[in-house]
């Protein structure tokens, strides 16, 4: 298990978007400050270990968003769903960093893949065929860097899609619970 600290608290909080911090101060007032001017960057591994911590962090309150509705629901269903995934694959191909790991994917089967087990895992009526995830990318020797990148194309293309902030956590929370069984180089 990662120590985790503030900095790496600070790195999930970068990945999911905010840009500043409160920095303690002399009075009574606390300032804004930029996050990369109170911190040096955080390594990979700080930042998924924030990014857990995170999730862990706020669990209680995904939670009772899912009791309220479910995330399928909040996400738009299976057809934005299957959407989310079209455009997922467009952005992860497109990705400097990660790119590599799609040049012989089947487009077919990655996206009708991804949308059944995300249909499945957010609380809709699907069948997931696919491999396990251990299976699914044991051969890709899958980094923190590279579980960071597709994070960030993940919430690139949710925000392009115009989802809420909750829905983007939920989903980066649900595929970080997968980071023991598909980062297998930190």
């Amino acid at each position: 298990m990662h120590n985790v600290t503030m900095k790496s608290v600070c790195a999930a909080v970068l990945l999911l978007g905010s840009t500043t911090v409160l920095a303690a101060s002399p009075g009574p007032k606390a300032e804004k400050a930029p996050i990369a001017a109170a911190l040096p960057a955080p390594t990979d591994a700080e930042q998924v270990a924030g990014l857990q911590k995170m999730c862990a962090d706020n669990g209680p309150a995904i939670q009772k968003r899912q009791i309220e509705k479910s995330l399928f629901e909040r996400l738009g269903k299976e057809p934005k769903i299957h959407t989310l995934a079209e455009k997922l694959l467009a952005a992860h191909s497109k990705n400097a960093k990660i790119g590599h790991f799609f040049t012989k994917v089947k487009k077919e089967v990655f996206v009708k893949n991804v949308t059944d087990f995300l249909v499945m895992g957010t609380g809709g009526k699907a069948e997931y065929k696919g491999r396990d995830m251990a299976t699914a990318h044991k051969d890709f020797k899958i980094t923190n860097g590279d579980f960071l990148a597709a994070g960030g194309d993940v919430k690139a293309v949710m925000a392009e899609m115009s989802y809420g902030e909750n829905e983007v956590q939920e989903v980066v929370c649900a595929l970080t619970s997968f980071v023991p069984v598909v980062v297998v180089q930190q």
